[in-house]
């Protein structure tokens, strides 16, 4: 099983936006956005991802079609059938954060660093209480990089599992201190079905910034493949 990790920014990826390359539904999804911001930001993305599966599948562009249901993970379809390939996209600032496997469904997310107000406030929204323990034994600095952190594995373990943001993020507990290696713990109250799969987490090195890749395990080896 190989998993494909990009980070790339904004700037990059304009080189890989050309007219044509979307399909009239992904483009119709992409005008229907309300703002300016969240319109150039799925094009770019979009456009990177279908040329990198081009690559990986090797065919035109043309030839995939990526789904654009509102508040569902994106799938992917090659020549009018369901691929065996997976993909997950996240953004922040000007940073991209794209995952693609050839096996398993994964899940990403990408968050630049910035200072956090009423951080008290927003653990308490989004930590157990075992988490909100740990939470609470460190300094102020640690916190603010502890929170990043616990939020990406959260975000992304939501995104691996289409469960979308309205789960009860309190229910996922995950590592808190951010001197420790990434770690999911527990998710079965709120999604039994997958709670005898192994979910796996890549970090991912960022600039100023912190970024996670959930993914389910798989028997044999994991390739993890990064480019920056």
């Amino acid at each position: 099983m190989s998993i494909y990790i990009f980070i790339k920014d904004q700037s990059e990826l304009e080189s890989y936006s050309e007219v044509g390359l979307l399909s009239s539904s992904e483009s119709e999804y992409g005008f229907s956005l309300a703002s300016e911001a969240r319109r150039l930001e799925f094009f770019l993305g979009r456009s990177f991802v279908k040329k990198k599966l081009s690559e990986f599948l090797d065919c035109s562009p043309q030839d995939i079609e990526t789904s654009v249901v509102v508040g569902e993970k994106p799938q992917i379809l090659f020549l009018g059938q369901a691929s065996k390939w997976h993909f997950n996209a996240s953004h922040s600032g000007s940073l991209f954060l794209f995952a693609f496997s050839d096996h398993t469904e994964v899940g990403v997310d990408i968050e630049v660093a910035r200072p956090l107000h009423n951080l008290n406030e927003l653990a308490q929204q989004v930590m157990s209480t075992t988490e909100l323990r740990a939470f609470r034994q460190l300094t102020p600095q640690e916190q603010q990089a502890a929170f990043l952190r616990l939020w990406v594995q959260k975000e992304a373990i939501l995104k691996l599992l289409n469960l979308g943001v309205g789960k009860i993020l309190r229910d996922i507990h995950v590592e808190v201190n951010p001197w420790m290696p990434m770690r999911l713990y527990s998710l079965a109250t709120i999604c039994p079905s997958n709670a005898d799969r192994s979910i796996l987490f890549e970090e991912v090195d960022v600039r100023n910034g912190v970024a996670a890749v959930a993914y389910f395990s798989a028997s044999g080896e994991n390739e993890i493949l990064k480019f920056y």
